[in-house]
């Protein structure tokens, strides 16, 4: 297939209504005649015969334009053939490049003969129940019209993609379909896409009146360009529709006719679209939701780009000087760790504080000069280590230390060496049963006893 283009799409589609019928001037005419063999009256020949002039000064732009070639579709029922043969009389035969009678164009089918009383009450039932969805019995509701246009329609398409109309694209193409009053209804419902309520206050055209669907600058078809606002506005057209057709006057073939707020809001009220804008953002994440965060609000004041994006340690480093010494929690920052602060404040100033002396002699510093880790200079007294408990039975009456300090001597050390061990562990172990009968006795005895036991040592 072809892509659509200004050359090959038909330059008008142009819908007309029969002519008038007998049925139309005596409703009991269908009693007696099946809907499709419903004739023309004389007025309606006449009709039909001033609309195919209109039609062809329309299309030709008054007789100023040549270049132009029609192409007709036509129901099958006898008033919309004879419609287009009194059409037809306008046109040479040069200007006709074809004609197919097209049976989806027909008329609602209302049932077969139609009894005039029972055909009040139904009309009458079809008011109540909806012009649209209502179906005759034994017949059609304008539902069912509206399906098989809508096949009609992509079999029209196909004809102008395929160019089985044998369309010279020189020449301005103009499509005419003669059908009827409801089904042209329902075309131009269908091709714009309007609502079954928006269908539901249009009116049928007139006997032999026609819509003329042009193609507008931007490759849309529109009924604003030949028809005014005031003639759609008597066809039962809203002000939305009207505006919609103004706009695809002009608009883009590619522009989304959607984008119309008329065809919009019959679905949607304002409030629902808010919330589904709302329940959009939700969607997004929460940065499309919160437009300003408030960690972000000096980015208002000047804040660069860098800045925003700088994490929170990085941003306190990048601080002046002056908001560091103003912040007490973050003076640690200048001085590092491992140093003081210099405004803590808990401190005085350094000049205030005590000597560096009295600074050394903090707790955490004086158990450097613990008396058991200086040296011996730093030491207590010896008379305080002499009077210490446990170590006063080491001083005699007379001052002196007992002979048994000498065992340094090399000559004492050869007499301990012979000592059985059994007295060295009785020499070890006694002191502290004989001390419990008082300094004096204990060192009386324990001379004695030593020189005594010395002595038979020596002897032996």
């Amino acid at each position: 297939m072809t892509s659509h283009n200004e050359k090959c799409l038909p330059k008008r589609i142009i819908l007309v209504r029969h002519g008038e019928s007998q049925g139309n001037r005596d409703g009991t005419a269908y009693t007696v005649t099946p809907d499709y063999k419903i004739p023309l009256t004389a007025l309606g020949l006449q009709q039909s015969k001033i609309a195919g002039e209109k039609i062809r000064r329309v299309i030709s732009n008054d007789d100023r334009q040549v270049n132009w070639k029609v192409y007709f579709y036509v129901s099958p029922y006898e008033r919309t053939r004879a419609t287009l043969r009194e059409i037809g009389r306008s046109f040479s035969r040069k200007s006709v490049i074809g004609g197919r009678e097209e049976v989806r164009i027909r008329e609602q089918d209302f049932g077969n003969f139609q009894e005039s009383e029972r055909m009040k009450a139904i009309k009458q039932t079809r008011e109540k129940y909806g012009r649209f969805f209502y179906r005759f019995p034994e017949g059609e509701s304008a539902a069912d019209v509206f399906d098989r246009v809508s096949g009609f329609l992509e079999s029209l398409w196909r004809d102008i993609d395929m160019n089985r109309l044998h369309h010279n694209p020189a020449d301005d193409l103009n499509l005419i379909i003669v059908s009827h009053g409801l089904a042209s209804r329902v075309f131009l419902m269908r091709w714009f896409k309007w609502t079954v309520q928006q269908f539901e206050y249009l009116i049928n055209p007139g006997n032999a009146e026609f819509r003329v669907m042009q193609l507008g600058r931007g490759g849309d078809y529109s009924l604003a360009i030949y028809h005014s606002e005031e003639e759609m506005a008597e066809w039962g057209m809203s002000p939305e529709m009207i505006a919609n057709q103004q706009f695809r006057a002009r608009a883009c073939r590619d522009t989304l006719n959607y984008k119309s707020s008329w065809y919009l809001n019959s679905f949607f009220e304002e409030s629902s679209w808010r919330a589904r804008v709302n329940i959009q953002q939700v969607i997004n994440g929460p940065d499309k939701i919160v437009e300003k965060r408030p960690d972000d609000a000096d980015s208002v004041n000047g804040a660069n780009e860098e800045d925003l994006e700088k994490r929170p340690d990085e941003e306190v480093a990048n601080r002046n000087e002056d908001n560091i010494e103003n912040k007490p929690g973050e003076e640690v920052l200048e001085n590092g760790p491992d140093e003081e602060p210099e405004n803590r404040p808990d401190e005085k100033d350094l000049e205030n504080k005590e000597d560096e002396e009295d600074l050394q002699n903090r707790p955490d510093e004086e158990v450097k000069n613990r008396p058991d880790e200086n040296d011996e200079g730093n030491r207590a007294d010896e008379e305080d280590l002499e009077n210490k408990p446990g170590e006063e039975g080491l001083e005699t009456e007379r001052g002196e230390e007992p002979e048994t300090v000498d065992l340094e001597n090399n000559e004492d050390k050869q007499v301990l060496e012979k000592e059985p061990d059994e007295k060295v562990a009785e020499l070890v172990n006694r002191p502290d049963e004989e001390f419990e009968n008082g300094p004096e006795e204990n060192f009386e005895e324990l001379e004695n006893r030593t020189d005594r036991e010395l002595q038979n040592n020596i002897e032996a």
